[in-house]
């Protein structure tokens, strides 16, 4: 198998381009994929001529934008070319011209998870031989997708993959993800599985392996990395001498300049985000030779906008200013990763429209883009520094400027882990003061409020099944009049952000793909205003819940931030801990609630029935006629009733999958009848007949292997709910237990009754722990376990169960596979 090595190590650019290759050489690799712009290569002839002289390949070009490596490349196509946006003309451009495309998920980007590959696959069926499939490890686990499984649905397919490890030591949000990028080996990514799966199948054409950063030299890296994958076979083990290459910097332009800056972004790395970013911008003006004019926007390329953050003088942003991606300056320096300069002094003054990316008619003549990388993934554009001139363009070198955004950039990191830091500490504070889930979320919702400017703030959590998103106690969630009051995965920008593990940012909620309107926050009647919602994940990256913030700024509506991203991706890390022990409290609270309201009536019958006895016994000499009576048969009945009800909150208490105690079992007898028995009591307080209850089809039913107490469970669930909301008409009462064998051999067994009913939307909820319908709980007690004890029961046989009839009769169908059935035993 060819392993080869993205450049990105030697960051923006490579240094020494000859030495590098020699390096890469020396350690066995095959293969070099670029990730610098094309202005920072040599040409293409020059390249290909030095990665000869070693038998390296070019693997691919992945730096700057796509038109861009296209015009670098020329005729040449035997490489491929990264592409993790879906701009739609310059992919048809590559496409017409003959180029392999390597699509590539990587997070933030536009293309994010394995389905955007998808998509764009089948929007070009025709174009398979040119559209590859290029995954990278790291941000597909990142992302949430298991990198073995996402890489073996697309064997077939592949360009390469990117062999990248990665902790979770530092979070997810937009600017702490990156630097958990580590050596292979170091982190939570099972390479291992991925080498082994592409090496047997053998179609993969390349191993790339990445590192976007590193905290050592060059070599060093490099060396780690050639070790681990010496311990998987993939290369020989490294030479003991390897020259030490590093990426090295020039020092062109202004020290005074530079040391300026630099002082004043570090003297204001302390102050909130907004200060920071207005006083970052003064920086540039006062200190950068022809700015007479400075805004910093913020560029995140998957949201589909810039955001001004701050700007000098504040006339140039009046208010936060958002702009469609399309229609930014800005994005151009975004796409190119490279400083990008507009206008001059002979041409007109910069156009005056809604495009431009500060408040227009101010005469400025001239603009600079700098695009500020993100400082552990240079793939990563975070901010670009827009400088205004009523003059010409500045003269400072592109290199410089870059040094500059660099600055910025680590002072903005600074900065915001020391606000993120802030908030994790707030909400430690607040755990140590709440004993109760809606105290707890009623606090962090007003830290949310304060932390984001939002006008509310509301917090759903994923519930036990992992079907659903329910408001968490304490959020003021308005439901719509025809809604379910949950969001199901991927259901609304909620239910989307459960879906993809991933922050989304509106400007205006009701006009997004995918908003289904099915709740709002506070006042329903407050005009749509711009939304953030961000994913509430454990430490395994599975999400537990969602943060939605709703409206921010005063008159003119002002966009959410990565900054406000990164602060609650804090606020989560530390929420969600001390919310599972208070759940889980509050759980064990509810159960023991629950036995003790379910285990009164059996307690009082018990304590009448003695206390019968003893009248009697105390008035009569003869036990025998005292006895005829049943006392005992009545204690003990309601003692077996009593089991019931405690087997309920065991089965419910139970984490994980139900413990089985499978034995060979005959439902008639073992089963049927047991629970029946066990209702005689329940039946008799209400004054209906035993013989109410029918049964057909269990004669000749093969035996089944199954646990008797849980299924004796079900049915006594089953039957005493068909007895509670039967009509009080003791002539009226009446069950129907029906089974049969399908033809593939699987048993379906039927409960009907002619009680008051399920209306048609509670057929779901219904299964739910603790739900009882509206039309229930005025008129009926009851703590809503017992469908939900029966359906966890049925499932851990690998059945179902579910409601297949609403009401005259109501039913409820249970489905068995065939493979509990117990070879040549049958009832009789």
């Amino acid at each position: 198998m060819k392993v080869g090595i993205q450049s990105i190590l030697c960051g923006t650019s490579i240094h020494d381009l000859d030495e590098f290759v020699d390096t890469v050489a020396d350690l066995g690799f095959h293969g070099i994929e670029f990730s610098q712009i094309p202005s920072k290569l040599p040409p293409l002839q020059t390249l290909l001529a030095r990665l000869a002289r070693r038998n390296l390949a070019l693997i691919g070009l992945a730096g700057g934008g796509l038109t861009a490596r296209m015009e670098y490349l020329g005729g040449y196509r035997d490489c491929y070319l990264y592409v993790d946006e879906d701009d739609e003309e310059p992919l048809k451009q590559a496409l017409a011209a003959g180029f392999t495309l390597a699509v590539h998920p990587h997070l933030h980007k536009r293309i994010s998870r394995v389905w955007d590959a998808e998509q764009l696959f089948e929007a070009h069926p025709d174009r398979a031989a040119q559209l590859k499939f290029l995954p990278d490890t790291a941000h597909l686990y990142i992302a949430g997708h298991d990198p073995v499984r996402a890489i073996r649905d697309h064997l077939g397919r592949l360009a390469g993959v990117h062999l990248k490890d990665w902790t979770p030591l530092y979070g997810w949000s937009y600017h702490r993800y990156a630097r958990g990028f580590t050596e292979l080996g170091k982190g939570d990514v099972p390479l291992a599985d991925v080498v082994r799966l592409v090496a047997e199948d053998g179609r993969c054409p390349w191993l790339v392996t990445e590192l976007d950063a590193t905290t050592g030299t060059v070599s060093d890296s490099l060396v780690q990395t050639v070790r681990w994958l010496a311990r998987e076979g993939l290369l020989p083990e490294p030479p003991a001498a390897v020259p030490s290459h590093h990426p090295g910097r020039a020092r062109n332009g202004d020290p005074v300049v530079e040391l300026d800056l630099v002082w004043t972004f570090f003297r204001i790395a302390q102050c909130p985000p907004t200060e920071f970013y207005r006083q970052a911008a003064t920086g540039f003006v006062r200190h950068v030779p022809g700015c007479e004019g400075a805004v910093i926007a913020g560029c995140n390329r998957e949201h589909g906008f810039v955001t001004v953050l701050g700007a000098y003088p504040e006339e140039l942003s009046p208010g936060a200013r958002t702009v469609a991606w399309y229609e930014s300056y800005s994005r151009h320096a975004v796409e190119s990763q490279s400083v990008r300069r507009f206008g001059g002094p002979e041409e007109p003054p910069l156009p005056s429209h809604p495009a431009f990316d500060a408040d227009p008619a101010r005469g400025y003549r001239s603009l600079v883009s700098i695009p500020v990388l993100n400082t552990w993934n240079p793939h990563h554009v975070r901010f670009v520094v827009n400088l205004f001139s009523r003059g010409g363009p500045t003269e400072l070198p592109d290199e410089f400027l870059h040094r500059l955004a660099r600055e910025f950039g680590i002072a903005a990191d600074i900065m915001l882990d020391g606000w993120c830091n802030a908030a994790a500490g707030r909400v430690a504070g607040m755990a140590q003061d709440s004993d109760t889930v809606a105290g707890f979320v009623g606090e962090v919702r007003k830290l949310v409020r304060e932390l984001t400017g939002c006008r509310e703030a509301s917090l759903f959590l994923v519930n036990e099944a992992r079907d659903r998103l329910v408001p968490a106690p304490g959020s003021p969630v308005t439901w719509g009049s025809d809604s379910s009051h949950y969001y199901l995965r991927g259901q609304g920008l909620t239910g989307r952000t459960w879906a993809r593990n991933q922050a989304i940012l509106t400007l205006d909620p009701a006009r997004e793909s995918g908003w289904r309107g099915l709740s709002t926050d506070g006042d329903p009647s407050e005009r749509a205003s711009p939304g953030l919602f961000t994913p509430v994940r454990t430490t395994h990256n599975r999400v537990y819940g969602v943060i939605r913030c709703a409206g921010r700024g005063g008159p003119a509506p002002v966009t959410f931030t990565d900054d406000d991203v990164a602060v609650l991706d804090s606020v989560s890390q530390g929420v969600v801990p001390h919310l599972m022990v208070l759940r889980h409290r509050e759980a064990v609270d509810a159960r023991i609630t629950r036995v003790i309201h379910e285990l009164a009536n059996p307690v009082t019958a018990i304590r009448s029935a003695i206390a019968f006895l003893e009248r009697d016994l105390s008035a009569q000499i003869d036990l025998r006629s005292a006895l005829k009576k049943d006392y005992l048969g009545d204690v003990l009945s309601w003692c077996g009733l009593m089991q019931r009800l405690l087997k309920n909150c065991e089965i419910i208490g139970t984490e994980g999958p139900l413990p089985l105690a499978l034995a060979p079992t005959l439902l008639h007898r073992d089963v049927v009848a047991p629970a029946v028995r066990q209702c005689h009591q329940v039946l008799r307080g209400r004054k209906f007949d035993p013989a109410g209850i029918e049964y057909n089809g269990f004669i000749g039913l093969p035996s089944l292997t199954v646990d008797r107490g849980a299924f004796q469970q079900v049915f006594f669930n089953l039957l005493s709910n068909s007895i509670k909301y039967a009509y009080n008409d003791p002539s009226a009462f009446s069950v129907e237990i029906s089974a049969e064998r399908s033809t593939r051999g699987d048993v379906l067994i039927r409960f009907r009754d002619w009680g008051i009913g399920i209306p048609e939307p509670l057929a779901e909820r219904i299964f739910e722990e603790g739900f009882r319908g509206p039309h229930v709980v005025a008129f009926y007690s009851g703590q809503g376990i017992g469908l939900a004890v029966a359906r966890k029961a049925i499932e851990a046989h690998g059945g179902t169960i579910r409601v297949t009839q609403h009401r005259y009769p109501t039913e409820f169908t249970i489905w068995l596979p065939a493979s509990l059935q117990t070879a040549g035993t049958r009832g009789t």
